[in-house]
């Protein structure tokens, strides 16, 4: 168990509407922010400038790039500026593009201001170059000067400088400031301020008289401060652990109001009250600012590449990384709502669903057994335990089974554990395997377990009845590779594993069971990199997860072939209802929409991260590692999106953050101009406060709450609705406060 990551999986709940709840129905995954498009760039993306439909990207090792965004889902680079050294910063000012480059390495002795005209976008060229010394970080423009930070601060470096550039052609040297510490990373310019991020703090110098600037004031991080942005009275600053928000509204005396866990940030920009953070090794995250206070993160997008650069256009954010630039959809800036979750003791690794409950192998805490009846506060009502850490579990009838392990390469086994009352769940037997027990899958009397010893995988076939009480290996086939998953269909096993010899990759094998004693093994095929864990098979497909999402034809057992491949990043596991697969990442769950099995194609995500995952009814169960169970809903049919009216305010009413502390932003979508009440009230019916009661127009409105009544005082603990009236029906959404 991971406090904090439960404690931001909780932050992410976002409560379902009333009228039709996520419990008994879907979301449409393809409304929320989502990946539309994207292209390859020579270089990898450190920063993104804009100006009007055209981006600028500081593109390291390729220069400057020049990409034509009128059609944002289908960017296309127009013009390139070939550039010594490593291109690490880029802004734009009128028709001049400024950007810095850092050389030299390792002693990074070399670095450049340069400037490009850029009045003609297709054919943009160099036209001044000056010397930083240093190696160059980052450069901003504000009027007529240009502020660059640079690599080295020891005494007596410049870290950061200013430039003239009243003539663009011919920029100027004016002054440079020696920063004592660490390296400055960043520059921002708001006003007659620099707010600059070094490794662990926030800089603030006064450039009222850019020939004598100063530093008046200065915050600690505590990370590695790498980007910073200004949005009004607060300095944005993305660090390796956080986003950091720094109240600058005195710039002499700035200090850290509130911070949003994250892992490495890199690029940072605001818009619409929410802070875009392009994450080292995941993607794109969007928090919640507009209580700077306490920001929370709403949602994000797994790009599966180290990201750098990040900038808005539109409804459209940009996120730049390794030779890749992406386009993110943020129309709805934020991610599906979750139903519900509960914490487990352990780092929950997979998930079975059987009736009301989920069993959740849960590594050192053994099987925890969880009551969903009630989805949206699942609650633990049992647990057994086992005698390594529980990797994986299968349900057959009233037996749990659960394939364990002490650690990888030593002996696990599997449990055979009594759940005819879910709430005192009984171990009935067990068998040990000699390799570490990797997954479980149960049919028809027999358990299947695949495990690894001295790199060589196996599958075990085990008797569990009609006497679970001495399970006992009746077969066992030797896989060449290692084994990691398990998957029955009809009378056949499915065996994802990977070959340890570089290169590695992934293979399925097929065997024959439909003698248990006697097992034959049928086709293999090699799917491509990398590590596979889990799978799938459903119909004339088996989908097996890896560095890549693999759909493999099995339609032939004896010649398995691989029909498509997509996506990118960590992927353990999978589940399949229909023509959609859920996917869970680390960070994330993916829905791959695999109706063309040689095109499987992402369509959207949502906040439920994790290693293992099962489906009952309209629910998707997350084994969330250290954040427990996660609940999250279903894709939407195409038959359930015409019924349900999701174009109107009735499917586009939204709550966020939710749960929340302070303020809250009621968000909804009107098609028509329309009259709109909108009031807060108990569960009990009564009216605490009303937000809106008047005309709006067409399009998206934000209504704020501050958690307070009509009196000022605020309301207590618990949960409240947000109700909203309009021509187009009447629509409420529940609403959790913390205090």
């Amino acid at each position: 168990m991971r406090p904090r990551a439960f404690a931001l999986c909780l932050a992410l709940l976002v409560a379902s509407s009333v009228d039709h709840p996520v419990a008994a129905g879907c979301a449409d995954y393809d409304e929320f922010i989502r990946c539309v498009g994207g292209l390859s760039t020579q270089g990898d993306i450190h920063d993104i400038a804009i100006s009007g439909s055209v981006a600028y990207l500081a593109a390291w090792s390729s220069g400057v790039q020049v990409v034509d965004l009128t059609d944002p889902q289908n960017p296309l680079v127009v013009g390139s500026v070939p550039i010594p050294d490593q291109t690490t910063s880029i802004a734009v000012s009128g028709e001049y593009a400024f950007c810095t480059t850092s050389g030299g390495d390792p002693a990074c002795e070399r670095g450049v201001l340069h400037v490009i005209d850029i009045s003609e976008p297709s054919n943009p060229h160099l036209v001044a170059s000056e010397s930083t010394d240093e190696c160059a970080t980052s450069v901003a423009v504000s009027g007529y000067r240009a502020y660059v930070t640079t690599w080295h601060n020891e005494s007596g470096h410049k870290a950061f400088q200013v430039f003239d550039v009243t003539d663009p052609e011919h920029p100027r040297f004016l002054s440079a400031l020696d920063l004592p510490g660490e390296t400055a990373m960043d520059v921002a310019v708001s006003g007659d301020y620099a707010y600059i991020a070094k490794y662990t703090s926030l800089e603030v110098v006064d450039i009222s008289d850019p020939q004598y600037p100063r530093i008046v004031g200065s915050a600690a991080t505590n990370y590695n401060a790498n980007r910073v942005t200004i949005s009004g009275s607060y300095a944005c600053v993305s660090t390796t652990g956080a986003l950091m928000m720094v109240d600058v509204s005195d710039p002499t005396a700035p200090w850290v109001a509130g911070s949003a866990p994250i892992g490495v940030g890199h690029g940072v920009t605001v818009s619409g009250g929410r802070a875009f953070v392009a994450e080292e090794g995941f993607g794109l995250r969007v928090v919640d600012i507009s209580s700077p206070e306490d920001p929370d993160l709403v949602g994000n997008v797994e790009l599966g590449y180290g990201a750098g650069g990040v900038a808005v256009l539109d409804r459209s954010v940009l996120v730049g990384g390794w030779d890749r630039l992406d386009i993110v959809d943020i129309t709805t800036p934020y991610s599906p709502p979750l139903v519900g979750g509960v914490d487990t003791p352990g780092e929950a690794q997979d998930v079975a669903i059987s009736g009301d409950y989920a069993f959740v192998a849960d590594g050192g805490a053994g099987l925890q057994v969880i009551d969903i009846t009630n989805p949206e506060a699942p609650s633990i009502v049992g647990s057994a335990t086992i005698p390594g850490s529980a990797v994986a579990v299968a349900v057959s009838g009233e037996r749990a089974f659960v394939a364990w392990r002490v650690g990888y390469g030593s002996p696990g086994g599997l449990e055979a554990i009594d759940i005819s009352d879910p709430h005192h769940p009984e171990r009935i037997g067990g068998v040990g395997t000699p390799g570490s027990a990797n997954d479980v899958a149960a049919s028809g009397g027999f358990a299947f377990v695949v495990d690894d010893a001295e790199m060589v995988g196996h599958l075990h076939i085990m008797e569990v009845g009609p006497d679970p009480r001495s399970p006992v290996i009746v077969a066992s086939v030797e896989l060449p590779r290692r084994a990691s998953g398990v998957a029955i269909s009809g009378s056949r096993a499915f065996v994802a594993g990977w070959a340890w010899d570089y290169p590695y990759h992934t293979i399925l094998r097929v065997i024959d069971v439909s003698d248990p004693i006697y097992p034959q093994p049928m086709g293999v095929v090699s799917a491509g990199c990398c590590y596979a864990r889990h799978l799938a098979v459903s119909g004339d497909f088996a989908y097996v997860p890896a560095a890549r999402f693999h759909v493999i034809d099995v339609s032939d057992p004896w010649n398995p072939r691989v029909a498509g491949s997509g996506g990118g990043g960590s992927v353990s596991d999978v589940a399949i209802l229909g023509t959609n697969a859920y996917v869970p990442k680390d960070e994330c769950l993916e829905l791959i929409d695999v109706s063309d099995p040689e095109v499987p194609a992402l369509v959207g995500s949502t906040v439920a991260g994790g290693v293992g995952v099962a489906i009952s009814g309209s629910l998707v169960y997350v084994a969330a590692a250290g954040s427990g169970l996660q609940v999250a809903p279903i894709q939407c049919e195409p038959a359930d999106l015409l019924s349900s009216d999701r174009a109107s305010l009735l499917s586009r009413l939204q709550i966020h953050p939710n749960p929340a502390t302070r303020r809250v932003t009621v968000s909804l979508f009107l098609q028509t101009r329309s009259q709109v009440r909108a009031s807060i009230h108990s569960v009990g019916g009564q009216r605490i406060r009303d937000l809106h009661d008047g005309i709006l127009g067409p399009g998206a409105h934000d209504l704020l709450w501050d958690g307070r009544d009509d009196a000022g005082h605020e309301v207590g603990a618990g949960m409240y609705l947000a109700t909203v009236s309009a021509a187009e029906g009447r629509k409420a959404a529940r609403i959790v406060v913390l205090r």
